[in-house]
């Protein structure tokens, strides 16, 4: 499925290694095919809803008239913010 993107990158990494990104990024791996375990440690941070002191650049009008008593539901299903064109 996302093989057939023509964007793809592949980052590799040493055993042992760590990857850092962006949850929101279209992201896979490729099938363990050896006989060794392959461990994986997964760790999600959410970052609370505000902007950022360092914040220079205009603030999208859809985070700057949100509701800050909100919540929302995580899910692990691409939402309206996952780029089509992809």
């Amino acid at each position: 499925m996302f093989s057939e993107n023509h964007d793809l990158v592949n980052v590799y990494s040493n055993p042992g290694g760590l990857v850092l990104a962006d949850a929101r990024v279209l992201h896979a791996a490729y099938k363990n095919q050896t006989d060794e375990i392959r461990n994986l440690l997964l760790v999600w941070h959410q970052r609370p809803e505000t902007i950022p002191e360092y914040w220079e650049d205009e603030v999208p009008t859809a985070r700057r008239n949100r509701d800050p008593d909100a919540t929302y539901e995580g899910s692990r299903i691409p939402g309206e913010f996952l780029d089509s064109a992809v």
